[in-house]
């Protein structure tokens, strides 16, 4: 991958809203989607806390729906391999494998035993120079895409942009607060990594969300939309109740902080 390249990124305006609300950096919440995608998890170990989150994301994706590095749709055939590795590389591919599929130590020992094999492949990778290794948000903030998001780009010939944008697009508070109101089984793997394991697993300095005029108001709202719509029992409905309510606070937000990085484009 090339090195040093700056791409822009699009943020989504329903990821914006869920960051601001939740007090998470969007540049953190997207780092740790990139750290967490994990080789050792993509070729059968674990279940890993957040690990099998991010990765699963990305191995249940169609990929007919992502732009491949020449522009084209690509299907999820491992036959990809062969175009961005050499053979050595697929020797330590089934390495992995046994290990993630092997019952010796702990899931976290083994995924600890991995890193060395990953290390390994990526050293036996084909130059690649389609994609940066790094993006930069509007705010100046650098995304570093670590090795294991490389190589599993690589396997599929996907960008690591489309990646994130795809991953950005599947967040939405809203439909969240809806499915937990309405006690709905959650399925996407995004919204568990954004609002539950990172929610779970952020400092407890970012926990702390002061207490301004504007969010005051808005848990206040919040409460009061809860009683208000509980017999809403339609999962869309609920949803967009909640995207309104959310959209109007956000903006509310952004006015009393002054920020001018809050456009919808």
């Amino acid at each position: 991958m090339k090195k040093g390249k700056e791409v822009p990124i699009e943020i989504p305006l329903e990821f914006r809203v869920a960051c601001t609300l939740l007090n998470l950096e969007i540049s953190g919440v997207l780092q740790s989607f990139i750290d967490h995608v994990s080789v050792y998890c993509f070729l059968g170990g674990g279940p890993l806390d957040g690990y099998s989150e991010a990765t699963s994301f990305i191995t249940d994706l169609n990929l007919e729906q992502l732009p491949t590095e020449n522009g084209n749709g690509k299907s999820a055939e491992m036959g990809a391999i062969n175009t961005a590795f050499s053979l050595p590389a697929l020797k330590v591919l089934r390495q992995l494998v046994a290990l993630g599929t092997s019952n010796v130590g702990s899931e976290q020992q083994r995924h600890q035993r991995s890193i060395a094999l990953v290390e390994k492949l990526y050293g036996y990778r084909k130059d690649y120079q389609s994609s940066p290794d790094r993006l930069f948000l509007e705010d100046g903030a650098c995304l570093v895409f670590g090795k294991d998001f490389r190589i599993i780009c690589e396997l599929y010939a996907v960008d690591g942009l489309s990646y994130l944008q795809y991953f950005m697009s599947c967040i939405s508070l809203a439909e969240f607060r809806a499915q937990v109101a309405l006690k709905r089984q959650f399925e996407s793997m995004p919204q568990l990594f954004v609002f539950d394991y990172i929610s779970r697993n952020r400092d407890e300095q970012s926990k702390i969300i002061p207490l301004t005029e504007a969010i005051d108001l808005y848990i206040t709202e919040l409460q009061k939309l809860n009683a208000r719509h509980f017999i809403v029992r339609d999962l869309k409905k609920r949803t967009e109740c909640y995207r309104e309510f959310f959209l109007s606070h956000y903006y509310n937000i952004l006015k009393e902080k002054g920020d001018h990085y809050g456009n919808t484009n």
